[in-house]
């Protein structure tokens, strides 16, 4: 778990580590798919379509949702 000089987990339990380590991936995840799914304009600002958007919003819901059942 070296993702953005992420070297140590501080976290207490295995449950809470689970938790950590799957954030990691998904933000990692994101990350990548935001770079694939933008597009440059005019302006060199990053623009996302509104199916992208969508798409974003409705994934960030479900980590959300995982997170609160795990609580």
């Amino acid at each position: 778990m070296n993702f953005m000089a992420a070297k140590r987990i501080n976290a207490r339990g295995l449950s809470a580590a689970n938790k950590t380590l799957i954030m990691a991936a998904a933000c990692y995840n994101l990350k990548k798919w935001m770079k694939f799914i933008t597009t440059k304009a005019k302006s060199n600002a990053a623009v996302m379509s509104k199916a992208a958007r969508k798409a974003f919003a409705e994934t960030v819901d479900e980590i959300n949702s995982e997170l609160e059942k795990m609580k």
